[in-house]
Order: C-alpha cells, then structure tokens, then sequence
C-alpha cells in the first residue's frame, strides 16, 4: 500500500497570518501547507527579503510542515498582451523565492478568460508564457504546475464555473502537445465537476502522468444552481472512484477548504471524510 499525503492548499488559508496557518495544520495532522506567495494580501509578497524568507523556513520547521509546494496567481489569456509579461516576470520572481526556500513545486494558472474568448493570439501567447515559465522553473530546481481551472462568474448567492483554456478538452490537449514536458499540473476534480458536461476522468487520464498533486475540496448546489464552496462530502458525489481516479497518478492530496470563516471546522470534516474514503479505496 502506498503512503498518501493529506495537506492543505492556500487559498482557504488566506485571511491567517503564517503561523496560525501552520498552527492550523499541525493541529490538523497535516503534513504539507502550500505557501502562498502574492496571491493574497497575507501572503509572501514578491519584494520579501532574505530575512523574511529565512523567518518562513524556520516556521515551517518549527511547527513539521513540509515546506514543498507553494501557489501564487497569474492570467496569461488576458486581451493585453503587457498583461501577460508582466505575469512572467512575476512568477519568475515567486520561482525564485521558491528555489530559495526549498520549494519543489509552484502551483500557476493558465488564466481565467472563456476558452472561446482565447483567440489564436492569445492562445500563443498563453502557451509561450507557460513554456517560459516552465522551463525557467526547471532551470531553478522548482516544478511548475498548472491547476485545472476554469473560470467564475460570481453571484450574491454563489458562483457558476465555465470552461478556460485549462479545462476545455480541446485547449487542454493543444496545451499538452505544444508545452514543454517540465510542466506539470495541479488537479482539481471538484473544478471539473462544477462546469456543466466536463468529464473528471476524461480529464484526469488526458493529463495523467503530468499530475503532480491534487487540490481535493466540493462544491454544494444550491436551490437556484449556483455553486458555493463545501467540505468534501457535503454534495452527493461518487467520491470513491474520485478518488481512486486521483490516486492512479498521484499520491499527493491537499484539501482546498475555500472559506475563510470556518477554515478549520470545514478542513477538519474534509479530512476526516477524505480518511473514510481512503479506507474504502484500499479495501
């Protein structure tokens, strides 16, 4: 039987200062919290210095968090080209803060545009981006991974997913064939699942080996048919073969429990249901 490791995304973790982050996930059993850098205002910014990066690795240490992934945000399908050059100059800045830090793997995004919007320009520029971002990674001992996402429309009740070029399988198949193999991906099942007709699987065995980890996290339904964020298991889902799904490429899973004002009772019921169905996987 493999070992699995539980840990923790970013982005629920966003209104926390780092050691209540870190505090969180101990108390948790956790054993990795991804590092957030600029993607949110409590975050490593990309100005931090020396001794502020040296101050991250001692929490990390100090509370036995792996210290070995990281996200921060970008959009590389935006209509403004400077747009997206001034997205690689950043991430080059959050690779180079990962490389200082021991950080293996940095979570980025395609971007957030509708797939149809993403036009034969942007397309190219989209893929150059990743490729340079990739391959700059590489060079720096640190492993960018793509999260499969689409984009949100948000409402006062909820929100309504829709395909990107990281999620419809077309794009996602160009982008397969036209990066480079240093680049990775993040997979989300749960964004898959919240656009209408998209296949998780499909999606999964497409994307495959490249998957470096996993976000696990649910989405409810709600009486209108908007979305908003849950604790695994709180919709109806087949999350066995979910999981099983997951666990054919990747052996990473990091809870994404996305709101902020109940992180820890609604990380708490994630894992502890993600627990019982890893037990019913390995049966």
């Amino acid at each position: 039987m493999k070992e699995i490791r539980i840990g923790a995304a970013a982005w629920g973790f966003r209104e926390l200062t780092l050691p209540q982050q870190l505090d969180l996930a101990r108390r948790l059993g956790l054993v990795s919290l991804e590092l957030g850098i600029a993607n949110s205002p409590v975050d490593v910014q990309t100005d931090a210095d020396v001794r502020l990066l040296e101050q991250v690795k001692k929490e990390y240490e100090a509370f036995g968090i792996s210290l070995d992934t990281a996200a921060t945000g970008n959009d590389f399908t935006l209509e403004d080209g400077n747009a997206a050059a001034e997205d690689i100059g950043k991430i080059k800045t959050v690779i180079d803060i990962c490389s200082f830090l021991g950080v293996e793997t940095l979570r980025i995004f395609a971007g957030f545009t509708p797939y149809r919007k993403v036009d034969k320009t942007r397309f190219s520029r989209m893929i150059d981006a990743l490729n340079t971002v990739a391959r700059y990674g590489k060079e720096h001992g640190v492993m960018t991974a793509m999260e499969t996402h689409g984009g949100v429309t948000a409402y006062p009740d909820g929100v309504v997913h829709f395909h990107s070029a990281a999620t419809e399988t077309g794009c996602l198949k160009r982008i397969l064939r036209e990066t480079d193999n240093s680049l990775k991906f993040v997979f989300d099942p749960a964004n898959l699942y919240a656009i209408a007709g998209c296949d998780v699987e499909e999606t999964a065995e497409l994307v495959g080996s490249r998957i470096a980890y996993a976000h696990i996290k649910d989405f409810v339904k709600l009486p209108g048919g908007h979305l908003k964020p849950g604790a695994i298991g709180d919709e109806k889902r087949d999350w066995k073969r979910i999981i099983e799904t997951v666990l054919k490429w990747t052996d990473t899973l990091m809870i994404e429990y996305e709101e902020p004002q109940d992180i820890e009772e609604g990380t708490r019921r994630s894992k502890q249901y993600l627990e019982t169905i890893l037990k019913e996987v390995w049966l």
